[in-house]
C-alpha cells in the first residue's frame, strides 16, 4: 500500500498507509512485550522457602502473606529481583520481627507477619515488603551513621532522610553477624542491584509498628513511554509517569535562595529548579526559555526543569548507557530518534537526590 501510494504520489493514501503501518508495528510490539512478561509468582514462592529457613534459624513464629503473585513484569527483571527480596525478607525476620515474648509484652500477637505485595501503578510495578515488627528509630539510624563516620553530626536531615541512611555503603545496625544477616552485605548492595534494572527502593518505618520497603520497577527494560523536550537544542526525555505538567516560563516566579539553589513558585508552594545547563555543560548559559516542565519522583517530591524547545509524547526503544558506555549520574538510558540523533532519558530519582545533596552539603 505504501509503495503504491508513493508511486502515485498520493499524499492522502500515503498518510493512510503510514497510519496502518504504525498500527501494525504497535500491535507486533505489544505481542512481543507480552511474550517477555512473566508473573512474579515464582520469585514470591521462593520467598516462602526463605521464610521457613529464617523461622528455623531464629525460632520465631512468622507468617508470610503474598499478594499480587500474578502481577507481570519483564522476565529479565524477574530474574534480578530475587536476591534483593531475599535479603530484605531475611532482615525482616532477623531484625524486624521481635521475639515471641517481646511481642506479647507490648500487646502484639506472638506471631509476626511479613507481607509481600506486588501491583502496578503509573506504568511501573511496585513491590512492597512490610512487617509488623519493632520498626526503626530515625534518630538511632542517624546516630549509628555518625558513629561510623558516614554523615556529619551537624547535618540537618528530615526523618525520611535519616531513614534513607541505611542505604549508605558500610552502614549496619547489627551488633554481630548471624546466619541470616549482618555478614558484610548491606542495603547498599540491595539498592545497587535494584538500580541496575532501572528500579528504585525506599524505606519507611515507625518505631514499635513495623517497617516497609517499597521497590519501584519498570514494566520493561526495552520500551519507555516518555515526554521529549529540548534544552539548549538538545533532546531529553522524562518517563511519562514522572511528568506532572508543563507551564509557561515566567521569570517573576523564580527566586534564588542561595548560590546553588533556585526555586519556582508553583501554585501555593515553592519547588527546587534543576539546572540542566549546569549539569550538562558545568556552567550556566543565558537562554530564552519557553516553558517549564514539572516532574516528580515516587515520593511525590516535585522539581522543575527549564525548556527552550518543543515538547511531545511518544514511545521510545531505549538502550542502557552503562552497558554500552559507562554509568552517567542522572541519565538512566538513551534512545535514537527518527532523524538519527540521540536523546538522553533523565532519572528523576537521581536528580532529586542531587538537589537534596546540595541542600545538605555537609553530608559526606
Amino acid at each position: 500500500m505504501l509503495k503504491d501510494a508513493l508511486k502515485c504520489q498520493d499524499i492522502k493514501k500515503t498518510d493512510e498507509a503510514t497510519k496502518l503501518l504504525d498500527a501494525l508495528a504497535h500491535e507486533m510490539q505489544e505481542v512481543v512485550m507480552g511474550m517477555r512478561a512473566h508473573p512474579v509468582k515464582p520469585v514470591f514462592q521462593r520467598m516462602s522457602r526463605v521464610m521457613r529457613e529464617a523461622q528455623q534459624a531464629t525460632g520465631k513464629n512468622i507468617n508470610l502473606v503474598l499478594i499480587g503473585e500474578d502481577t507481570e513484569i519483564d522476565r529479565t527483571i524477574v530474574e534480578k529481583i530475587s536476591d534483593p527480596l531475599t535479603h530484605i525478607v531475611r532482615n525482616a525476620a532477623d531484625h524486624g520481627i521481635e521475639e515471641n515474648l517481646e511481642r506479647t509484652a507490648v500487646g502484639k500477637s506472638s506471631d509476626g507477619t511479613v507481607t509481600i505485595r506486588a501491583f502496578q501503578r503509573s506504568g511501573r510495578v511496585i513491590i512492597e515488603i512490610s512487617d509488623d515488627g519493632r520498626g526503626m528509630d530515625p534518630d538511632y539510624i542517624f546516630k549509628k551513621a555518625i558513629d561510623k563516620g558516614l554523615v556529619d553530626s551537624n547535618a540537618e536531615l528530615s526523618a525520611t532522610e535519616k531513614l534513607s541512611l541505611i542505604f549508605l555503603p558500610g552502614f549496619s545496625t547489627a551488633q554481630k553477624g548471624s546466619s541470616l544477616s549482618g555478614r558484610g552485605v548491606g542495603m547498599d548492595v540491595v539498592k545497587k542491584n535494584i538500580s541496575e534494572v532501572g528500579g528504585r527502593v525506599f524505606f519507611e518505618s515507625k518505631k514499635g509498628r513495623g517497617s516497609v520497603f517499597t521497590i519501584s520497577l519498570p514494566l520493561t527494560l526495552a520500551v519507555l513511554d516518555g515526554v521529549i523536550f529540548k534544552n539548549n537544542g538538545r533532546f531529553f526525555i522524562f518517563p511519562i509517569s514522572n511528568v506532572v505538567e508543563t507551564i509557561i516560563y515566567d521569570k517573576e516566579n523564580i527566586k534564588k535562595i542561595s548560590n546553588k539553589i533556585s526555586v519556582l513558585r508553583y501554585r501555593e508552594d515553592f519547588i527546587p529548579i534543576f539546572d540542566l545547563e549546569k549539569f550538562i555543560y558545568k556552567q550556566e548559559k543565558i537562554i530564552d526559555y519557553e516553558s517549564i516542565i514539572v516532574v516528580e519522583n515516587d515520593k511525590k517530591e516535585k522539581i522543575a526543569i527549564f525548556i527552550d524547545g518543543g515538547i511531545d509524547q511518544s514511545r521510545f526503544v531505549v538502550k542502557s548507557v552503562e552497558k554500552n558506555y559507562k554509568k552517567i549520574k542522572g541519565i538512566s538510558c538513551v534512545t535514537i530518534l527518527g532523524d538519527g540523533s540521540f536523546a538522553m532519558v533523565l532519572d528523576v530519582e537521581t536528580i532529586s537526590g542531587m538537589l537534596i545533596t546540595e541542600k545538605t552539603s555537609n553530608v559526606h
